[in-house]
């Protein structure tokens, strides 16, 4: 091969964005969270405020309550589709087997 043909590779693209801000300079970081609505706004929309105000110390104790009791409603939930869905499968293939 001719080394003439042989085109370099392009640039990698930056892994992250260079515009990161370190953690508590950004303007939703330090808003407060309220509630377990808020928790779960926290968790879907800006994690970035739950590692903050985990790593500030004030109410931790809350924001862990909150975090506990909100994926324990969620496992109940999930459970209870799981046990109609198993219901409901048991019940269609008990029916096909009678006739």
């Amino acid at each position: 091969m001719n080394e003439s043909n042989l085109n370099p590779p392009p640039p990698l693209p930056p892994s992250l964005p260079a515009d990161e801000l370190p953690l508590g300079e950004h303007p939703h970081d330090c808003n407060p969270i309220v509630g377990a609505l808020g928790v779960i706004e926290a968790v879907l929309r800006h994690p970035r405020r739950i590692v903050f105000h985990l790593n500030q110390g004030s109410a931790t104790g809350r924001l862990v309550g909150l975090l506990l009791a909100v994926a324990l409603a969620l496992a109940r939930a999930l459970a209870l589709a799981l046990a109609r869905l198993s219901a409901a499968f048991r019940a269609a293939c008990s029916g096909g087997l009678r006739r």
